[in-house]
């Protein structure tokens, strides 16, 4: 068999399988083939789709319930890794949670996927990982498990890669990898991770005109073709607005910023409080 598994989407959420057998047809493996893929107890296929759907208590509950009768499950401790990550913000105990999961899957089943196994949650954390170790600033760790997630699976996370570059100073590395996001048309999450990276990736560089440009675009198209516009993504567009003295529209791009929700990492009061 071939050493890497193909997936439709990037976001790799088994859940997003088992509760919408449609998306199955979408990859490239048989019906039985997928439900090795993805198999679990009743139990903790729920619990994964309660931390997915934002129920956090709910699925932390029924993951320490998992624990208490089976403390080798896997499954438990990636729902506890991800709801101390995402709900939490326990960034340390998500990572131990996570790495522990890892670990039990693959003294159970090895570090590479077999179609015949439940392939589906061994991407999954490695995802995860790559995810929480970037929340922890451990750069060239999110760089190793994206490594290892491309090696194994695909599509591949390349524009992911951009960011972590540019934090270790990696600046032409970051733009390539960047540039490779934005040359997948067919992957739109893609092409807006790249257009972010972009944009920070020049400010960082002190190219203000650039980032400004790379913002800007990351913006428009994220409105052009119907994906969300955060608040992130206006902040940042505020911010590179406010570096080449653009003081009208960065305010008003930060106070429009400052109604959208909450999101990861915005804080367009910060960036409205610099400005005036």
């Amino acid at each position: 068999m071939s050493k890497r598994v193909s997936l439709v989407e990037l976001t790799l959420a088994a859940g997003l399988v088992l509760c919408a057998p449609l998306a199955r047809a979408q990859v490239d493996l048989d019906i039985g083939e997928l439900d090795n893929g993805s198999s679990a107890s009743v139990e903790e296929r729920e619990a994964w789709l309660f931390a997915e759907a934002g129920r956090h208590i709910k699925a932390r509950e029924m993951a320490d319930a998992i624990l208490r009768k089976h403390p080798d499950s896997y499954v438990a401790n990636l729902v506890i890794g991800y709801v101390n990550h995402y709900a939490e913000a326990d960034f340390p105990r998500a990572l131990f949670n996570l790495e522990r999961a890892l670990a039990l899957f693959e003294q159970r089943y090895g570090d590479s996927p077999d179609l015949s196994k439940p392939w589906r949650w061994h991407a999954t954390l490695l995802k995860e990982l790559a995810n929480v170790h970037g929340t922890l600033e451990h750069y060239s760790e999110r760089l190793a498990f994206i490594a290892k997630f491309n090696l194994l699976y695909e599509p591949d996370m390349i524009a992911d890669r951009a960011w972590p570059l540019m934090k270790l100073g990696r600046y032409k590395e970051a733009r390539d990898a960047a540039s490779a996001g934005l040359a997948m048309l067919e992957r739109p999450s893609q092409r807006a991770i790249a257009l972010n990276a972009l944009c920070a990736i020049e400010f960082e560089a002190g190219n203000d005109g650039a980032s400004y440009v790379a913002c800007k675009r990351a913006v428009d198209e994220g409105r052009s073709g119907g994906l969300e516009v955060t608040a992130v993504d206006l902040t940042n567009f505020a911010e590179s607005s406010r570096s080449l003295f653009k003081l009208d529209e960065a305010e008003r791009i930060g106070l429009e910023a400052s109604e959208l929700e909450v999101s990861w990492y915005g804080n367009p009061w910060v960036e409205l409080a610099e400005l005036y």
